[in-house]
């Protein structure tokens, strides 16, 4: 019996086993310096790689297209000034970058996130962002009053 395995990413395209690695190390390192750029309040930096009809979708609510609309969201959440993100794996395959990250800031007594950005990039620019965010501030509490 032939066991055939074919890897599938985004809609349907097969992954080449061959990928471009300088492109796979370049969307990588484009992620980490926007997390980067997020945590020192740089949205500059941030806004000249999304690709004008960006489409954020952060689960579990509408999504946001549009730089324009990106921008407002961020305002709102006051994520251009308020996060101090800890990385802690980056993952490249074909136009996807998958970052898992932390919001390490000490002053978010209410809520302190955990996050999970998967960002499809095309020819430097991102495309769509899709964002899974968990609180963990039980798991905190519990743990430091253990």
């Amino acid at each position: 019996m032939n066991l055939i395995i074919k890897t599938e990413v985004g809609n349907g395209i097969l992954a080449d086993p061959k990928q471009d690695e300088k492109t796979l190390i370049r969307n990588k390192e484009l992620i980490k310096k926007i997390n980067n750029a997020l945590s020192k309040g740089n949205i500059e930096f941030v806004l000249a790689h999304l690709a004008d009809d960006i489409q954020w979708n952060i689960v579990g609510m509408p999504s946001i297209r549009g730089k324009n609309d990106f921008l407002k969201t961020m305002e709102i959440m006051e994520i251009e000034s308020s996060l101090n993100i800890n990385v802690k794996n980056v993952i490249a395959e074909g136009d996807y970058v998958v970052i898992e990250s932390r919001d390490e800031t000490n002053s978010r007594i209410s809520f302190s996130p955990a996050f999970c950005d998967v960002y499809r990039i095309k020819n430097g620019k991102i495309q769509e962002l899709t964002t899974y965010v968990v609180d963990t501030t039980l798991n905190n509490e519990s743990i430091n009053n253990g």
